[in-house]
């Protein structure tokens, strides 16, 4: 599937992804915010196999990571 370059969706969409990173780390979205200092996106992930939390990271770091969508965490 490829995405035209002015494909969007709503943010909320986004909580609950699977995120994997290009080294097969998997998490998932739990929430995202907005860092005032910094002025950037944040995203709060959970890892997949646990459910605990992971870390925040800018949405920037998701560059390189394959996203999939309507996924439900681990708990």
């Amino acid at each position: 599937m490829n995405l035209l370059p002015c494909s969007s969706v709503p943010i909320d969409a986004l909580v609950n992804a699977l995120v994997t990173f290009e080294s097969g780390a998997s998490y998932y979205i739990s929430s995202l915010g907005f860092d005032l200092n910094e002025h950037v996106v944040m995203v709060d992930l959970l890892e997949a196999e646990t459910g605990s939390y992971h870390s925040s990271i800018p949405f920037s770091g998701l560059e390189d990571c394959s996203l999939q969508l309507n996924s439900s965490p681990t708990k």
